[in-house]
């Protein structure tokens, strides 16, 4: 919402990502599922220095005349510090 992005740009937050891996997990047609790990870098003015996440996500792909695009993106579970236990 409205607040939220106030408090966003108030931070000055960025948020980068790499993505460390894509896999295929299904594919129909004009459609497919992938499963992709990505390293996510956070920084903004509240942090000491910038905190480094693994994000875990299924995207569903769909086909169009111009490539394939991004339909749907489910995060699986909440992004964890590399090397921290998964909740």
């Amino acid at each position: 919402g409205e607040e939220a992005a106030a408090a966003i740009r108030r931070a000055s937050a960025v948020s980068t990502g790499e993505t460390q891996a894509v896999f295929v997990q299904e594919m129909s047609g004009e459609s497919a599922v992938v499963f992709g790990v990505v390293r996510q870098t956070v920084d903004n003015d509240l942090l000491q220095q910038p905190r480094i996440e693994i994000v875990r996500a299924e995207i569903r792909m769909i086909e169009t005349a111009d490539g394939w695009k991004v339909n749907q993106v489910d995060i699986l579970q909440t992004p964890v510090a590399p090397g921290a236990a998964a909740p």
